[in-house]
Parts: C-alpha cells; sequence; structure tokens
C-alpha cells in the first residue's frame, strides 16, 4: 500500500545538539519560527555525501520542507525490545493546515512501521480535532489515561485498520 500525499517527507538525519535544538524548539512553543540552520544544512549535505551514515538513534525526526521552513514534523522513537514505534507528536504550522502535510507524516510513520511489523503508540491530544485525526488514519483508542491530558492510542500492521494511505 502507498501514501497517496504530494509532499515529500525527509528524515532529518542531524547531530544530537542539532536534534536537542529540535526538540527545545518543540517543547519551548517557539517551533513554528525553527528554520533549517546552517549547521543542520552542512549535516544534510555530508549524509548525503555519505550514504548509509548516520548516529545511530533510537529517535528519528521526519518533516517537509518549504524552501528552508520546516512547515511539518514528527518524531518517532523506536523500541526493538517491545516491536513498537512512539509517536512523540504530528506538528503542522497554522498556514499549512488542512492540506495534508500531517496525513503524509502519519503515513510515513505507518509505512516504517509496517515495514519493520511493528506497532505504533502514541498520546493524542484531548481534543477531539486531534483524536479524530488519528482514527482516521486507523488508529484505535487503546486505554485510559487517568490524568485525562491526552488519549493512548495505536495502530498496528497487522490489525482491522491497518491500510497505510488514506
Amino acid at each position: 500500500m502507498t501514501c497517496n500525499k504530494p509532499w515529500i517527507v525527509e528524515e532529518l538525519r542531524l547531530s544530537q545538539e542539532t536534534m536537542s535544538l529540535f526538540q527545545e524548539f518543540s517543547m519551548s512553543g517557539a517551533w513554528p519560527e525553527l528554520r533549517i540552520n546552517a549547521q543542520a544544512r552542512v549535516e544534510l549535505a555530508w549524509l548525503e555525501m555519505h550514504p548509509g551514515r548516520q548516529l545511530p538513534s533510537k529517535y528519528h525526526y521526519y518533516g517537509i520542507l518549504e524552501g528552508s521552513k520546516l512547515s511539518a514534523r514528527m518524531m518517532l522513537e523506536t523500541s526493538h525490545m517491545d516491536h513498537t514505534i512512539y509517536l512523540h507528536g504530528v506538528e503542522v504550522l497554522c498556514e499549512f493546515q488542512g492540506e495534508g502535510r500531517g496525513s503524509a507524516l502519519v503515513c510515513k510513520a505507518k509505512q516504517l512501521a509496517a515495514d519493520l511489523r511493528y506497532d505504533i503508540f502514541l498520546l493524542a491530544g484531548i481534543s477531539p480535532r486531534s483524536v479524530s485525526f488519528f482514527k482516521k488514519h486507523g488508529f484505535e483508542v487503546s486505554g485510559d489515561n487517568p490524568e485525562g491530558e491526552s488519549v493512548p492510542m495505536s495502530w498496528s500492521p497487522g490489525g482491522a485498520n491497518a491500510s497505510i494511505g488514506t
């Protein structure tokens, strides 16, 4: 199965320092101002010249670039011990929402999970919009969160809603 979204989802294979900045911007709420900086561009160019070489990491960052601006991003954490990919958020800048970028990122996560035969687990925001977005992509509510701050959801490549594309 393929994803029929027009956006190119790129793995952002960056140094630990740049990844830390990426996380810091995301968590601080300043993420919409994040631009791929010169250091990141050098790292990406080096990695393109040296295929197969990258920092070993269980964290993988994916994004959709509009020129040098990151319009959408997600972070995945791979756990080989429990055969699960933890999806740590799909974020799309306000001016790009509703155009399929978030769906393209989710599709990429599902393709990776299907290739590995891993499940995906995430904690969706409690807003009905967030939960319905992931339900639209085949995720199911997989439990209760006693603190009520998020909704546990999961997707399995062998499950009833295993379609990758939307």
